[in-house]
């Protein structure tokens, strides 16, 4: 189903700066899209706003073409997955998962098979006569999902739908839904402030900052491409370092990007990712002088942490400056604390004053 809102805002009194301010943008149809920003940036209310749980001060909310922001939210065809899962403690798991079907005056057979049909995909199959009491917190969530999507709704919300459970659990919820939404695929939209959980599980992400929306669209466009400095903060590591233009690049000691939109000696910030930062090791300590000023310039390896699947070594360089880098564990491996070593960078993104600096 299409979801479109329009101008959206939403204030809580005069003298209060507006939860959403003037959003509009568009989901994907059948897709996942992400609402991803901090904690008390606008995003739950956003969610409720297009659920009908929360009344606009302005603006429209479409779905499938229809504007519905004047419609009570039953009359939406929305599921909703809460934080708090909101199961009902004194029924069991296939009472709470028909719950909504008997207030919609679905038969008793169509019940039947539409919870066992559920209790199957989301795998709770045999804990239907339990209490959520009895569940774990994964099991819960399952069971929060499946009572969603009973009366099989047009539209999904979920808020911040894994923050209840451990960080094992969570990733392993993360794959499921993936793989239930490739089953199931309703439009769904998320609510999250984890960037690492957009990435893996959106088709499209709404990055939000005080109740505005700074940037909206693939995770890899946004991750790669970021709009604005807080964007580009908030969709992974980064390096920050204080660089000024000349001739119509920026220049932060021996490295240089191009940077034609602003005039010589403006001050910009330059993002650097991780995984960009390239680092040779020196032979017998003694760094190659001909690669120095070139498009390498001399550091020494501060620390270095396994991750698992590589390493993140911090990196201090000749000029003062710490850089962070992340290297393939085959890479890391060669490494040690105190490695003289020559670092190069292969891409990085410029921005006007934005940012924390890394000086």
């Amino acid at each position: 189903m299409t979801v479109e809102v329009k101008q959206l805002s939403k204030s809580y009194g005069k003298g209060l700066p507006p939860a959403v301010d003037e959003v509009s943008f568009k989901v994907l149809d059948g897709g996942i899209t992400a609402l991803l920003g901090p904690s008390g940036g606008g995003k739950t209310t956003l969610l409720r706003l297009i659920a009908g749980l929360e009344t606009p001060s302005a603006g429209e909310v479409h779905l499938a073409g229809q504007r519905v922001d004047h419609l009570p939210p039953q009359k939406r065809e929305i599921g909703f997955v809460f934080q708090n899962y909101a199961l009902f403690m004194h029924m069991t798991v296939f009472e709470n998962i028909a719950f909504g079907l008997r207030m919609k005056k679905w038969t008793k057979s169509a019940i039947h098979d539409r919870v066992n049909e559920l209790m199957g995909v989301t795998g709770i199959a045999g804990l239907e006569m339990r209490y959520p009491s009895q569940l774990s917190g994964g099991q819960q969530q399952r069971v929060a999902f499946a009572r969603a999507l009973a009366a099989k709704p047009r539209l999904l919300l979920l808020d911040e739908p894994f923050a209840a459970v451990d960080a094992q659990i969570r990733k392993e919820l993360r794959l499921w839904l993936r793989q239930l939404h490739d089953e199931i695929p309703v439009t769904s939209l998320f609510v999250t402030h984890d960037q690492q959980e957009a990435l893996e599980l959106a088709d499209q992400v709404a990055v939000i900052q005080q109740g505005r929306l700074e940037q909206l669209g693939r995770p890899q466009e946004i991750y790669e491409h970021p709009v604005t400095a807080f964007v580009a903060r908030f969709m992974g590591d980064a390096n920050w370092l204080s660089a000024e233009v000349s001739q119509g690049t920026a220049v932060a000691g021996e490295w240089s990007f191009p940077a034609p939109q602003w005039p010589d000696g403006t001050r910009v910030d330059l993002l650097i990712r991780p995984e960009d930062v390239e680092i040779k090791l020196c032979s017998g300590e003694e760094c190659d002088q001909r690669e120095v000023g070139q498009s390498y310039c001399l550091g020494q390896v501060q620390s270095l942490t396994f991750l698992g699947q590589g390493f993140r070594v911090v990196l201090r360089l000749d000029n003062g400056m710490l850089l962070t880098a992340l290297l393939t564990n085959e890479k890391g491996a060669t490494l040690q604390r105190g490695h003289s070593v020559l670092v190069g960078v292969q891409k990085g993104r410029v921005f006007l004053g934005e940012s924390p600096h890394n000086r």
